[in-house]
């Protein structure tokens, strides 16, 4: 291991427990895993140094840490380990709790065992912590499901121990909820990493790779492994980008003073009330909102002086300040938060200023400090500068024609125009000068750059518009007042304006009114159609749904109760697939009729496009070229389901390539997320990103472009199309909230456009499928009016260690549950029952008050009149077919969530 001066270059060894779920452990394979794991390896990818993982039971491992061989991965601290052992900064914290069967239903605390068995793991803290505090309670090992065991036997009367662990172990037994624990407060500490005495930089090494790792990654890994616990460091930093290093630093400096511009209205100004307000503001609200700091402006004085005092050390921080070279040399930057563009000022009818060398030999005014005085001096040597205390002043010596010419940023110099009524000053020209704002911090609070950039950089682009836009609407008047223009023209228009629109609105009139009256007529002709052949579909569908529930649940059990016949597994198998694929089928009819209830999660659309085209370009035919192309510049987030925009897509492609084969063509795709048009009806605040899908084919006659969404149409020879795929693209889109339409190209062939909205939230992670089934206790009660599904349920369930009653109507659950709503632990109800149906059951249920978690099962349902319903109670909706799978891990989580 390392002495002191030397640096860490080679392998590191890290001590981890190889039985301490979920902090770590071994794999199967030996590896080891866990918290701690992932901990190190983030450590290790921080730092650059590799790690070796020494798995070993607690007794070995500290061995190897005193012998300085290794390091151990993270432990509390106690006076035993200080005797020998050196602690890093905290890594992490674990609370402990006592684990006990709770007879007489009070909570109870370590004092409570005194004079009885407890198991402790030999040699840890807790082993050390009975000792020094409960020297009567006789302290036995833990060992794993066997001190479990010997809990249920009572052969000990409680088990102290981490609280992960034992909520690990418990789960892993399926015996949740069978004990009681207590969270002991006193016991509940700081994890570090212990060193061997002697090996300090070693230490600092350790800390300084811990502090670098920003607090959002260790978060993230927390929630991972301890999905149920609140993040240790989710509390330690306003921002969780920050380093530990950064928040504690931040912890030490809470406070900065603060250079402002008390006049340079609309990018910082002091109000009335004599409060800091303008575009900077905002930022610096933002930023000690954020970081939980004070920025205190300072006394009231001209900007120049708080520069200078800035550079004395007088001054913490400037709030809004161009970097130059000249600059660096007294002061630190942070990046540029905000662009202006700088113009020239003139008196009218003085001279004609069309660039910057139009000033040589004038007088042209600058506020004293501006960034202006260095960079004209430089590159424009023969302008006179005259210095000024503002923009207030350098107007008003320009329209005393005491200048020449006015230099300043573009919003300020509106402003004050304005303000004064300086009709005889014009925006001459831009000057090729851009101010990018930065903030400044004085030598000495070198940490604080970084702090802030990663603040700025936390505000996201909606917001930093939000700001520009709420202070910058200002107007550009170059060459020209058009202030005066409009004070004479803007009247005299507007009469004008009035009589035309008199004139032409009569005389359209009747032409909008008979055509709004016929567009009304066909869309409640089309609704009509739709809403039968819903009905229709959404009836076969029910139906449909259950006989495939039957006969996928009956194939499940066949695979689970013959898995050694190869026979049975062969047709078997061709039985599962052939109804998973009429599945589907039921699915698409179900899109058809509007009746899917398939969630919407927030997904990338790039993405989804992206996939349809690599299948598009390798089934399409050679003589089919295809172009496509994903606008950069956007993130593509919607709200929807992969499988029906994947279906979308494939099938507007399949028709265009159909029009163009078998002669030659070219299909363009085409995902962007500017200049788009939106059409009325569709007003989504966030706004839209457009598909366009564009072929080279012989068109559509224009007399049938209408109907081509109409279910049934087909122009395809018989056999050939449905008429479906078309309607079901319309239906999808949508009940996506989007829109799609068609228009002919003035050439050839077909353009398809389609809008969907945008979300702001962050796309969802794929659901992983459920591959073991999931095992539990409690009783379920069944309401299912089918047989065959209700027996087939029981099946799964009873197998799986659940006692089941079923009903055949949901009459006779409530009546059950009635009667003794303690002997059950769920409810699992079909939607569409006789005598009373599920959601019947459930308003029912939520009257007589029974507190039970539901599960409803539906073929098709209208899923925002089932939230209403059940919105109030625990309860989570299948859709028919349900897979054995998905049963049991919903029955499980349903009862495991209420029961906490």
């Amino acid at each position: 291991m390392l002495s002191k001066g030397e640096s860490l270059k080679r392998e590191l060894n890290v001590v981890v427990h190889n039985d301490h779920h979920p902090i770590s452990f071994e794999l199967p394979n030996g590896q080891p895993a866990g918290l701690y794991v992932d901990l190190w390896n983030l450590w290790s990818v921080t730092t650059g140094t590799p790690i070796n993982f020494i798995s070993d039971n607690m007794e070995n491992g500290l061995l190897m840490v005193k012998s300085k061989k290794a390091v151990h991965s993270g432990l509390f601290k106690n006076d035993t380990r200080q005797l020998w052992a050196d602690f890093s900064v905290p890594i992490h914290r674990v609370e402990s709790s006592i684990l006990y069967r709770n007879e007489g239903g009070n909570k109870k605390s370590l004092k409570d065992f005194v004079g009885m068995k407890v198991a402790v793991i030999i040699g840890t803290y807790h082993e050390q912590y009975l000792l020094d505090n409960y020297p009567n309670i006789t302290v036995v090992p833990l060992r794993g499901t066997s001190s479990i065991l010997d809990l249920i036997n009572k052969d000990i009367q409680a088990i102290f121990n981490e609280s992960p662990s034992l909520n690990s172990l418990l789960a892993k037994m399926g015996l949740r909820g069978v004990f009681e624990s207590s969270i002991i407060d006193d016991a509940s500490s700081l994890v570090h990493v212990v060193v061997a005495k002697g090996q300090t930089s070693l230490l600092e090494e350790i800390n300084k790779g811990f502090e670098d790792i920003p607090i959002h990654d260790l978060v993230v890994l927390e929630k991972k492994w301890l999905p149920n616990t609140r993040p240790f460091f989710s509390s330690k930093a306003p921002l969780d980008i920050l380093t530990l290093y950064e928040r504690n630093w931040l912890q030490d400096h809470i406070s900065f003073s603060l250079g402002v511009d008390h006049n340079s209205y609309p990018v910082e100004f002091t109000d009335d009330n004599n409060q800091l307000s303008g575009v900077s503001s905002d930022y610096i609200d933002y930023i000690s909102e954020q970081l939980s700091i004070k920025l205190i402006v300072s006394e009231n004085m001209a900007w120049a002086k708080s520069v200078e005092k800035l550079k004395d050390g007088k001054i913490d921080v400037m709030s809004s300040i161009v970097r130059t070279n000249e600059r660096e040399k007294f002061m630190l930057f942070t990046k540029p938060y905000f662009q202006l563009p700088a113009v020239a000022v003139t008196k009218k009818g003085t001279f004609y200023a069309e660039s910057m060398s139009s000033f040589n030999h004038r007088k042209v005014g600058v506020i004293k400090g501006y960034v202006f005085a260095e960079l004209i001096s430089e590159d424009y040597p023969k302008i006179n500068i005259v210095y000024v205390s503002s923009t207030m002043e350098g107007l008003s010596l320009l329209n005393d024609g005491k200048l020449d010419g006015y230099i300043g940023a573009l919003p300020i110099v509106n402003h004050e125009i304005d303000k004064e009524s300086y009709y005889n000053l014009i925006v001459a020209s831009f000057t090729p000068y851009k101010l990018q704002l930065s903030m400044a911090v004085r030598f000495g609070l070198e940490p604080l750059v970084p702090i802030l950039n990663k603040a700025l950089d936390s505000l996201d682009e909606k917001s930093k518009s939000r700001i520009a836009n709420n202070w910058l609407a200002v107007r550009i008047e170059q060459g020209t007042q058009l202030k005066t223009i409009l004070k004479w023209a803007i009247p005299i228009l507007t009469v004008l304006i009035f009589i035309i629109f008199i004139y032409v609105a009569i005389n359209r009139r009747l032409k909008r009114e008979i055509k709004q009256r016929k567009l009304l007529e066909d869309q409640l002709l089309q609704s009509k159609k739709m809403e039968a052949l819903g009905e229709m579909a959404g009836g076969i569908a029910h139906d449909f749904n259950n006989i495939m529930g039957i006969i996928i649940g009956n194939s499940e059990l066949l695979n689970i109760k013959f898995p050694e016949d190869e026979i049975i597994q062969k047709f078997n198998k061709n039985i599962y697939n052939a109804s998973t694929r009429a599945t589907e089928l039921v699915s698409q009819i179900m899109t058809f009729s509007r009746m899917s209830i398939a969630p919407l999660h927030s997904i990338n659309f790039a993405e989804v496009v992206h996939d349809c085209i690599q299948l598009i370009e390798s089934t399409s035919p050679k003589n089919i070229n295809i172009l496509y192309e994903i606008e950069s510049g956007y993130d593509y987030v919607i709200k929807g389901d992969k499988t029906q925009i994947n279906q979308v897509i494939i099938n507007l492609c399949s028709n265009a390539i159909d029009a163009m084969f078998p002669n030659s063509g070219l299909l363009v795709i085409k995902l962007s997320g500017s200049n788009i048009q939106i059409p009325s009806g569709l007003s989504d605040k966030n706004g839209y990103f457009s598909l366009k899908v564009t072929d080279s084919g012989c068109g559509i006659d224009e007399s049938i472009i209408n109907n081509i969404f109409d279910p049934f149409f087909s122009t395809k020879e018989v056999g050939k199309g449905t008429g479906l795929g078309l309607s079901v693209v319309y239906n999808i889109v949508h009940g996506h909230n989007g829109k799609i339409s068609v228009v002919n190209n003035e050439n050839s062939g077909v353009e398809f456009t389609i809008l969907m909205p945008k979300t702001l939230e962050i796309p969802l992670n794929e659901i992983q499928q459920i591959e073991k089934d999931r095992k539990g206790l409690g009783s379920i009660l069944i309401a299912e009016d089918e047989e065959a599904l209700r027996l087939l349920y029981r099946e799964h369930l009873e197998s799986s260690g659940y006692i089941v009653t079923v009903c055949d109507n949901g009459k006779e659950a409530l009546a059950l549950l009635k009667a003794n709503p303690e002997n059950y632990d769920l409810l699992l109800t079909d939607h569409s029952m006789p005598i009373m149906t599920g959601t019947e059951l459930i308003k029912a249920v939520l009257k007589v008050k029974v507190d039970i978690p539901i599960i409803l099962v539906t073929g098709y349902a209208d899923m925002e009149s089932i939230d209403k319903v059940v919105s109030k109670n625990s309860y989570k909706c299948l859709v028919k077919p349900v897979k054995r799978s998905v049963l049991l891990e919903t029955v499980y989580r349903c009862i495991e969530s209420h029961d906490k």
